[in-house]
């Protein structure tokens, strides 16, 4: 019975209390129980909300966060000072080419990812392939591996970060306005899905076929080329004998002839050209070549394969897309010539752009990368 009185006077108390807090300090539902630091905004981030929020309403994003980062990768912010350049070359050789091919910043502004996140380091699959970008619906476009940016090296700049960035757009532009059902038929058995990153490693020796076929077809630059290894070898030579002597006056005699003729001298420059881009490609592009792609990631499936089309056209040289085309042989070359004639009519048709011209101006501005100052944070007044 004590007991029992005792707690309904506790209880009592209790309410009496409660309500006597409640009138003197009645509760502000209007205000969060949550605490945030207020942000303060540096100069890059005022250089962002001009150049590339206000413009183009998208969101920069250099500051790592956890919610937003995919957990299946180990990763490291990326630095302050290549987040600046990164961010620079984002707007020149991305945005802005699309801009100067349109010319407003609405297609960007409309289809563009509303969100880009630069992230410092590699992004590694469990395969061992290297991540360089991914996109989300549409919605978030994620840059990998900024805090290894050169902007010295400016073809290492749209093979390493660039092209990427064109690819994920490209599926965007797939995913608002379909691309015709006829491409995934060209090679439609030949697709390899995850086993792309393995599948091209054999055969071993096509590089060497491939050296023969052009030495084949460049007969004129092979000639040119056995007479200058003559020539070398015959004039480095310290005493020379009486017929020496005599074939080097007529290997000087021939070349200078064959520089003179026009067919020769564009014989050994094309020929130069399609060697060095095959000697810097793994026998693994190379295969993939041969079966009709332009990279073996597009042999996943046909929706890479149509946007490594559109990215690589962009960002390849005229004379290296040539070269991989002769480097692809016959059979390989009509299958990526039947795919670029889609890729090609579906941008001019659905979206009014040409492939050509978007080339020609990702070219030119690559060209003049150099020429920028990518650590500039002035906020010019309109």
């Amino acid at each position: 019975m004590k007991l029992k009185n005792i707690k309904s006077l506790t209880l009592a108390i209790c309410l009496v209390n409660l309500f006597a807090c409640s009138e003197d300090n009645p509760i502000d539902y209007s205000k969060s129980v949550i605490i945030t630091e207020p942000t303060v905004s540096n100069n890059f981030d005022k250089w962002l909300d001009h150049n590339i929020l206000a413009p183009y309403n998208i969101d920069l994003r250099y500051k790592i966060k956890d919610n937003e980062t995919s957990m299946t990768y180990h990763l490291a912010p990326a630095e302050f000072e290549k987040s600046i350049r990164m961010a620079h070359l984002v707007k020149y050789l991305c945005l802005e080419t699309y801009d100067e091919a349109t010319g407003s910043t609405e297609f960007v502004r409309s289809l563009f990812p509303k969100i880009v996140d630069l992230i410092g380091s590699p992004a590694y699959n469990t395969n061992g392939t290297m991540v360089l970008g991914t996109a989300e619906g549409g919605r978030k476009m994620t840059l990998y591996n900024v805090n290894n940016l050169d902007p010295s090296k400016p073809e290492a700049l749209n093979e390493l970060y660039f092209k990427t960035v064109h690819h994920e757009f490209g599926h965007i532009q797939n995913q608002t306005k379909a691309y015709p059902k006829e491409f995934q038929q060209i090679t439609a058995s030949a697709y390899v899905s995850d086993s792309w990153n393995t599948k091209w490693d054999t055969p071993e020796n096509t590089k060497d076929i491939v050296t023969e076929e052009l030495n084949k077809l460049h007969s004129k630059a092979t000639e040119m080329l056995k007479l200058y290894r003559e020539y070398s070898t015959l004039s480095k030579k310290k005493t020379p004998t009486d017929a020496e002597k005599t074939r080097l006056q007529e290997v000087q005699k021939t070349l200078t002839e064959y520089n003179k003729n026009p067919e020769y001298k564009s014989d050994l420059e094309l020929y130069t050209s399609r060697i060095q881009v095959l000697d810097k490609l793994d026998v693994s592009q190379v295969n993939a070549l041969r079966a009709g792609f332009v990279s073996p990631y597009a042999s996943s499936q046909h929706g890479e394969d149509f946007v490594e089309v559109q990215s690589i056209f962009m960002t390849d040289a005229p004379n290296v897309w040539a070269a991989k085309l002769a480097i692809a042989g016959t059979t390989g070359r009509e299958l990526i010539q039947a795919k670029y004639a889609i890729v090609e009519s579906y941008l001019r048709s659905e979206w009014g752009l040409s492939l050509v011209q978007l080339r020609d101006i990702v070219q030119k501005r690559q060209a003049k990368v150099k020429e920028q100052n990518l650590d500039d944070l002035t906020v010019k007044s309109n």
